[in-house]
């Protein structure tokens, strides 16, 4: 009797919402050597970082359509990866992704904001390899396929396309490794993205992004959000931004283990 050969399991989670084609071609992409399960938030979670809902009970519900488990949450990228890992996946993932995210996610400010660095972080305190995937879209674009639900077309879409078959790649690869302390490959794609795109390794850059809030022209007391993603320079050529700027793939090893990695250099006398 011939035995099935069961594909590993990959945990997928974002936090631009179930909906975004990002999320579908990345998972469509790693079917082909995963067996893939899918829990991602109800709506846009973007810049809520690893926050964890408290207050409220969040509704979890089935998602059909993508061809494989997959549930919708309406809580953060965090409490997606928690109550997955904790309750919906049916065994031990051999990997978690997130991704991939509208936009880029490198240099520091970005990264230590963002969701979909944390729905990865999860996985990694769970002792999973962990990868978190972003892809840079021109900024004249940016709102437009944000607000689309990430809809492409023409060469964009087979840049998309790409970038998630790079991802398949680079997930059977980071799967294979020994997780190392509490460990995120951050992985960020340039706008165009090729069969033959190059992988760099790459450390995060030291960016102050400056003013993220600008005040209310009808309301003086009250401040709105307002990211214009002008201060985004950086010479540095082992950064992430550098290479991403320059087209290449960029790939970060996020170790929080190593944050503090010499505590006697904090002995105060």
């Amino acid at each position: 009797m011939a035995h099935t050969i069961q594909k590993p399991l990959a945990f997928v989670t974002n936090d631009d919402g179930i909906h975004t084609l990002f999320l579908h071609e990345l998972v469509h992409a790693l079917q082909k050597d995963f067996e893939v399960c899918v829990v991602a938030p109800k709506k846009e979670q973007s810049w809520v970082g690893r926050a964890v809902s408290r207050g409220d009970d969040i509704e979890v519900q089935e998602f059909p359509g993508l061809g494989c488990s997959a549930w919708t949450v309406d809580g953060t990228p965090t409490d997606c990866s928690n109550i997955g890992l904790s309750h919906l996946c049916p065994r031990k993932p051999d990997i978690v992704i997130s991704g991939i995210n509208l936009g880029f996610n490198y240099a520091f400010p970005m990264i230590l904001s963002s969701g979909t660095v944390a729905g990865a972080i999860e996985g990694a305190l769970w002792g999973i390899p962990a990868l978190a995937l972003s892809k840079a879209i021109p900024k004249e674009e940016f709102e437009k396929t944000r607000l689309s639900g990430g809809k492409l077309n023409g060469l964009a879409l087979e840049g998309l396309r790409f970038a998630a078959d790079h991802s398949r790649v680079l997930a059977l690869q980071v799967m294979k490794l020994e997780p190392e302390g509490i460990s995120v490959h951050n992985v960020n794609f340039p706008e165009v993205v090729t069969s033959t795109t190059q992988i760099v390794k790459t450390y995060p850059a030291k960016l102050n992004l400056g003013p993220l809030f600008q005040k209310n022209e009808e309301h003086d007391d009250t401040y709105e959000f307002s990211f214009k993603a002008t201060n985004t320079d950086d010479e540095d050529p082992s950064s992430d931004l550098f290479n991403v700027k320059r087209g290449f793939i960029s790939h970060s090893v996020l170790d929080y283990s190593r944050l503090c990695p010499d505590g006697s250099a904090y002995q105060f006398q």
